[in-house]
């Protein structure tokens, strides 16, 4: 059964494409399986969003179709958040040094948008976190050799 989320993203898509719900009715159901929402699989989901980004359609902020990882015991969900709080705290280390102090969140974001493209820490993926905790840490190496930023 699908969300809510997912359900509001074809729909989006049909608006974009200029679909109407006649011809969304038999998209789904040649491409997706089901001829209603409510009733679609989450592989024919997949395979519709699919066919609506070959079409032209690109969601924002980008949806994964590939389907969660199966290889972590923690949602993808859970695992984004440790990664940001991880993020958040050695990039605090960084205030007075790198940065000025009370400028945490817009610094960072100028931080990522020159390293990785990304406008907003929310857009990061699991593998751009990692490797934007990874370049802190190396200017933390840099700048403080080791030891923690004095607060003010």
């Amino acid at each position: 059964m699908l969300t809510n989320k997912q359900i509001a993203l074809v729909h989006v898509a049909c608006k974009e494409l200029g679909i109407s719900e006649d011809d969304r009715h038999l998209i789904q159901e040649e491409i997706g399986g089901a001829r209603s929402l409510k009733k679609m699989s989450e592989a024919g989901w997949r395979a519709l969003v699919r066919h609506f980004e070959e079409r032209g359609f690109r969601a924002y902020p980008p949806v994964s179709v590939a389907g969660p990882l199966r290889d972590s015991p923690e949602s993808a969900g859970d695992s984004k958040s440790r990664l940001m709080r991880k993020l958040y705290a050695e990039w605090r280390d960084l205030a007075g040094v790198y940065y000025e102090p009370g400028k945490e969140r817009a610094a960072l974001r100028g931080f990522l948008r020159k390293r990785l493209g990304v406008d907003h820490e929310r857009f990061l993926t699991a593998e751009q976190a990692i490797k934007a905790i990874e370049a802190v840490k190396a200017i933390k190496a840099r700048k403080l050799g080791g030891r923690k930023a004095r607060k003010p």
